[in-house]
């Protein structure tokens, strides 16, 4: 019996000393902190967090309110000070320690409040030019919290969005007309964006005319998928409708879809395709801008899109012959590498090419494009330029081909200034309205001020008191010169022709008017007309007097 007693109580002191000894053993962990890692830190299963932030104090100096601590996982779980760090998964037995700023963190953003759809539009930008990433944020977005790479964590993040509420209200009327989320770019809309680039979404009549061809002077389409094989031109993103360089409209999914597809007119005979279509593109852009070439049907495009791309065939075989060596690497010779690009282009176009249609070159400058050519009237595109301002509704139409079409009308109303008292004084008038036209583009980075071949139609909505009166827009240079341009009224809009673009002042005519340019002459030769009428009559008088 004291020999069981004596082994028991053997038993009872090694469980204790063994529990002492755990005591420092029992959890081992590293800490993150700038990128560096710490060395390896032993804590008993019993610490909780505030113990192990008391520890981190020692070695980093940062005060156990101002660390924030996260398991170095994927979930970024917050380590509260209260709970045991035994409760939580270390299976990678990685901590992340943050130096919390306190301190108010403000961003000042240039757009409406988002939703969940689409914050991520915008936050994306913050996180970009910040080098941040936003987290945890209330339901409006406004207040988070925020981390950055240099070790900083910031739990009070207040975020502002500024934009003009009259602006926004036009701008959501125009834009809940876009129920569709799939545009498509067609026919003669595809050779215009080849042309003149810039963004894809501004040659889709599609979505300009359910727009109105307002002026967003920003389609921003952060693309992040599509198709841009030598038959489709296909683009799908993120898209944000921007005016005055505020983002008035998210959407976090847009396409645009185009098909290298000309067409022209019904019943055109198949030997008259190319010529057909070579005279609409040359009536519509101008001659030698843009030149078909009839590569004929697929088995002989194949043969001359092989030729046309020797210099990617004669890559693919130098790449080949320098990993033959490799273990289990089968080279191809230059006739299996064609043959595979060839395989690859047929797959592309085999699904729209019909039965024996021919494949044609579409070459502007140094670029070639490909196209199919069908005969199909009711699918002929001859959009007319447009463009209209959001708030003033003032627009712009050209039948000029040669005006990109993301160039946007840029409308100031002036009310006061020097500019304006100057023009007013010339031209005399008491009642009248004065334009800042502009027509700036994204892909010429240049205004768009004057058309050497054609016009622009000018439209201004009128208010009610200049209806049925005699209106005129005038253009006075910097020399003080009037030019009179003639306005139709129709439908509540003021229409004048003009081929530039500078300040234009509306007005009703009268007879306080100045003189325009032609008009002085004539007055100049009637006035020396007159004064030699008068001379005559004079000597006549003078002469019958004497006699």
């Amino acid at each position: 019996m004291k020999k069981v007693i004596k082994m028991f109580s053997i038993a009872i002191v090694m469980f204790l000393v063994l529990g002492v000894s755990r005591t420092y053993a029992d959890i081992t962990f590293r800490v993150t902190y700038k990128n560096q890692v710490s060395n390896d830190y032993s804590v008993s299963d019993s610490a909780t967090i505030l113990d192990v932030k008391n520890l981190i104090k020692e070695k980093y100096g940062i005060e156990v309110e101002n660390q924030y601590l996260t398991l170095g996982n994927q979930n970024n779980t917050v380590l509260e000070n209260d709970k045991l760090l035994s409760s939580y998964d270390l299976s990678n037995n990685i901590l992340v320690l943050k130096n919390a700023i306190t301190t108010e963190k403000v961003f000042d953003v240039k757009s409406i409040e988002p939703d969940d759809n689409n914050y991520f539009a915008i936050f994306e930008d913050i996180e970009i030019n910040n080098d941040i990433n936003i987290q945890n944020c209330n339901e409006t977005y406004t207040k988070c919290s925020a981390t950055d790479f240099s070790g900083n964590y910031y739990p009070n993040v207040t975020i502002n969005y500024i934009y003009d509420k009259n602006t926004k209200k036009v701008v959501d009327s125009i834009v809940s007309k876009l129920e569709e989320r799939v545009y498509n770019v067609s026919d003669l809309e595809i050779i215009s964006y080849w042309l003149n680039g810039g963004s894809i979404l501004y040659y889709s009549n599609d979505l300009m005319s359910t727009l109105g061809y307002k002026n967003f002077e920003n389609f921003s389409f952060d693309v992040r998928a599509g198709d841009n094989s030598s038959f489709n031109t296909v683009e799908a993103g993120i898209l944000k409708f921007i005016y005055n360089d505020t983002i008035y409209f998210m959407a976090d999914f847009v396409e645009v879809d185009g098909n290298n597809i000309i067409y022209v007119e019904d019943n055109t005979d198949s030997n008259d395709l190319m010529k057909s279509a070579q005279t609409r593109i040359d009536n519509y852009f101008g001659k030698d801008k843009v030149k078909l070439v009839d590569t004929g049907n697929l088995e002989e495009f194949l043969d001359s899109y092989v030729l046309d791309n020797q210099d990617i065939i004669d890559e693919m075989y130098e790449y080949n012959e320098s990993m033959k060596n490799l273990p289990g690497y089968v080279a191809k010779t230059k006739e299996e590498i064609a043959n595979q690009l060839k395989d690859e282009m047929r797959s592309m176009v085999s699904d729209i090419l019909k039965e024996n249609e021919h494949i044609y070159k579409v070459i502007i400058g140094d670029n070639t494009y490909y196209t199919l050519i069908r005969s199909d009237s009711s699918k002929m595109i001859e959009t007319t330029y447009r463009t209209s301002d959001i708030l003033t509704d003032v627009s712009i139409s050209s039948s000029n081909k040669t005006i990109p079409y993301d160039a946007l009308v840029n409308v100031r109303k002036i009310t006061d200034g020097e500019t304006y008292k100057r023009i007013l004084d010339i031209l005399k008038l008491t009642n009248s309205e004065m334009y800042d036209l502009k027509l700036f583009s994204k892909s010429l980075d240049n205004y768009v001020s004057k058309l050497v071949n054609g016009s622009f139609e000018v439209k201004i909505p009128i208010k009610d008191e200049y209806k049925n009166k005699n209106l005129v827009a005038y253009y006075v240079d910097d020399n003080g010169k009037v030019t009179e341009y003639e306005v139709t009224v129709k439908d509540g809009y003021a229409i004048f022709n003009t081929d530039h673009f500078s300040i234009y002042t509306l007005g009703v005519k009268n007879v306080n008017n100045p003189q325009t340019g032609d008009n002085i002459i004539n007055s100049v030769i009637l006035a020396f007309v007159s004064i030699i009428c008068l001379s005559g009559i004079g000597i006549y008088f003078y002469k019958n007097k004497r006699s």
